[in-house]
């Protein structure tokens, strides 16, 4: 299936797409034209895994407009990059779909399909003075908009150790549709960035993404 989700924004040069994907893994493989290394990395991860992995590499082939293909390193955070390429990136997954953020700037991006667990577990990444801002008319809504915009800062930020209620903060919004742009910050020991945060839901999915606009 083709793009589900292409948008793009030329204040600072950003690319989102959205894939879902319902090829057979050989699409994939043929179409990136795996080296060794890749293959055996492949071969190595459960049937679920493989899809994630390739369909995100093969975004990135399509977003960076298929120029050439370059390969997907990840530090010692786990954070993922470009080889040999100064743009910055963020990938994330749900069920058969996938998405990809691309920037001159650090950005995060999450793809949520929307699940009672978020509820379940909101407390845990919802600090009590957010709790008391929440649009009580979309509750579930407002969950899972807060657990994208964390899972994405903290993305954006690539280092561990961040503790969600304590470490990053969401300036109040209301869910009068389902595009919304709202302000959130990260805040660790000496690090303080604060992010413009986009929203939008595709069928029952949750798409946010995060750019940082200021770091101190």
């Amino acid at each position: 299936m083709p793009l589900i989700y292409d948008k793009k924004l030329e204040h600072c040069n950003t690319r989102i797409v959205v894939w879902e994907a319902t090829e057979p893994t050989s699409f994939f493989i043929e179409a990136l034209q795996l080296n060794d290394d890749e293959l055996d990395k492949l071969n190595g991860l459960k049937p679920h895994r493989k899809t994630e992995w390739l369909t995100s590499r093969y975004l990135c082939q399509v977003i960076d407009d298929n120029i050439c293909r370059r390969l997907i390193v990840k530090d010692e955070h786990n954070k993922p990059s470009i080889q040999d390429s100064r743009k910055h990136i963020s990938l994330s997954h749900s069920r058969n779909r996938a998405a990809v953020i691309i920037s001159d700037v650090r950005v995060g991006i999450d793809i949520q399909r929307q699940e009672d667990k978020i509820s379940r577990i909101q407390h845990k990444f919802i600090s009590l003075e957010e709790h008391e801002h929440i649009d009580n008319d979309h509750i579930d809504d407002s969950y899972h908009i807060f657990w994208g915009a964390k899972e994405c800062m903290y993305k954006a930020y690539g280092k561990r150790q961040i503790e969600f209620k304590e470490h990053m903060h969401l300036y109040p919004f209301k869910y009068y549709n389902p595009k919304l742009e709202i302000k959130g910050w990260l805040r660790k020991n000496n690090i303080n960035q604060s992010y413009d945060i986009h929203t939008d839901k595709i069928d029952d999915y949750y798409l946010v993404f995060s750019i940082l606009n200021n770091e101190s």
